[in-house]
């Protein structure tokens, strides 16, 4: 299993014990294919983020595993991998000032990529950067506190200036205690700004993802407050000015969403894991959509069927159809999570079901991150599953052709 990065989405298999109704589009026949299965050890353990493009090849981190770092099992890497399925390993997380535990999506900016561990010389982990040809640098040590701590989503570049979301940290009281997470910038060469604390419930708990830029405003996701405590939509401009635009009301709209939101011609695009109840009567979670002025409207709602529950990655969208990632149920015998395609007409298709990690399953288990496209194909990582060596299944790298 994991070690600690977030993993608020693993909530929703609380739920695996929900009668399963077969009420889902099928699945498409072969479409699924696993490109790389994690060997553990030096060759990486449990690629945990979303894949980044970088000119036709794609650029990932693994939590753990690697070489030339004394915690077991291991301190994370960066890798590279073509879309003929040849990965090479970029950087080797060592565990010290460089971090520990990469954690977020990688973005790139010209040549090089940033991105964030779970750990470093401070509790709060690192924001650092990486070349392609594997130089690796921290940009800044967060301090766990007033900082922020967990950066899950990726960084997003404004005019060279990087924004983020840290889901935890922040507003510390007299104690030491408390903090629900911050919005913060970082320049390339390491000047680091605090833009909003998280304080109260009406403002927002724990953002999750990253930020997403319409015009000159940045939105983003918050897993809990809001009006209702069911997590919502902001806003904030790059000088700290926050407000919630949408409160989930945890019902039939939805409750604890989750991922960087997608924009799409200006309307925004995004994920909840619960809520929503499908055909079946349970909650699932939803894909929704959501416009700068605040309307939002559930686009689908999962059944925890064959079409997957609990989704969790952000989504992408190719020629008018949006794609992602359900981290529960799908298959109906091992409840390993799904690929999932659905239009904004809200008509879903579930293009694979992922089968787990026993011998005779090596397709991959529970996806939890979001979706790339090279070409007409998508890439994904699983965190488990994959080829079976002594150690289990490590993760795998898959393709899915729509």
């Amino acid at each position: 299993m994991l070690a600690s990065y977030s993993g608020r989405w693993l909530l929703a298999m609380l739920s695996a014990g929900v009668p399963i109704e077969l009420l889902a589009v099928p699945a498409s026949a072969q479409t699924e294919s696993v490109l790389y299965s994690f060997l553990g050890g030096s060759d990486g353990v449990s690629p945990v983020a979303t894949l980044v493009n970088v000119g036709g090849t794609l650029v990932g981190t693994t939590y753990q595993g690697g070489s030339g770092c004394t915690l077991s099992p291991g301190c994370g890497t960066v890798f590279t991998i073509t879309p003929s399925g040849t990965k090479t390993i970029l950087y080797n997380f060592q565990g010290g000032s460089d971090g520990t535990w990469p954690l977020s999506p990688l973005v790139s900016v010209g040549n090089t990529l940033y991105g964030t561990t779970d750990g470093g010389i401070y509790s709060g982990g690192t924001i650092y950067s990486v070349t392609l040809g594997g130089t690796e640098s921290v940009v800044y040590p967060m301090n766990g506190t007033t900082d922020g701590t967990e950066v899950n989503g990726p960084l997003l570049n404004v005019g060279g200036t990087l924004y983020g979301l840290a889901e935890f940290g922040g507003h510390v009281n007299r104690h030491g205690e408390g903090g629900y997470g911050t919005v913060f910038s970082v320049t390339p060469a390491g000047v680091f700004n605090v833009l909003y604390t998280f304080k109260s419930a009406g403002h927002g708990w724990f953002p999750q993802g990253g930020l997403v830029a319409i015009g000159d405003k940045l939105y983003g996701a918050v897993a809990g407050g809001g009006a209702n405590n069911d997590g919502g939509i902001f806003e904030i401009t790059t000088a700290g000015k926050e407000k919630v635009i949408y409160s989930f009301k945890g019902g039939s709209d939805g409750a604890g969403p989750n991922g960087t939101l997608l924009n799409v011609g200006g309307t925004l695009y995004g994920t909840t894991q619960q809520g929503g109840i499908g055909s079946t009567g349970s909650e699932w979670g939803t894909v929704f959509s959501v416009t700068p002025a605040g309307a939002e409207s559930v686009i689908y709602a999962f059944n925890g069927s064959i079409d997957g529950g609990a989704p969790n990655g952000s989504l992408i969208e190719q020629s008018g159809t949006l794609y992602g990632t359900a981290a529960a149920a799908g298959d109906p015998v091992r409840r390993c999570g799904a690929v999932f395609a659905v239009t904004p007409g809200g008509a879903e298709t579930t293009l694979h079901d992922f089968t787990g990690a026993a011998a005779t399953y090596t397709d991959g288990a529970l996806p939890h991150s979001g979706l790339v496209a090279v070409g007409s194909a998508l890439f994904g990582v699983t965190p488990e599953g994959g080829v079976v060596t002594s150690g289990g299944g490590n993760g795998t790298v898959f393709t899915v052709t729509p």
